[in-house]
């Protein structure tokens, strides 16, 4: 179950931290912050005292849609650079 692989890198919390999520999502905590920012993160903060945070369920069901959406699309994209390099 993703939301127990979740739980148990989050140490039990049900709201991890953005450094946490960062690191169980593989990505940098900067990006996250950027893309917060921008209003072009899937998931919704949770602020305390100037701390960001997010819900464990929301990052198992943002998991959950990445792993499914890999499942389903297996050949690799190309890039805007490769397409022009082509043409």
């Amino acid at each position: 179950n993703v939301l127990e692989t979740v739980l148990q890198l989050s140490h039990g919390a049900y709201r991890v931290p953005l450094c946490t999520s960062a690191k169980i999502l593989g990505i940098a905590p900067r990006t996250i912050y950027n893309r917060l920012s921008l209003g072009k993160w899937p998931l919704v903060p949770i602020r305390d005292n100037g701390r960001v945070f997010f819900s464990a369920v929301d990052i198992a069901q943002l998991l959950a849609g990445l792993l499914s959406q890999r499942d389903v699309d297996r050949r690799p994209k190309l890039s805007a650079f490769a397409l022009v390099r082509r043409g």
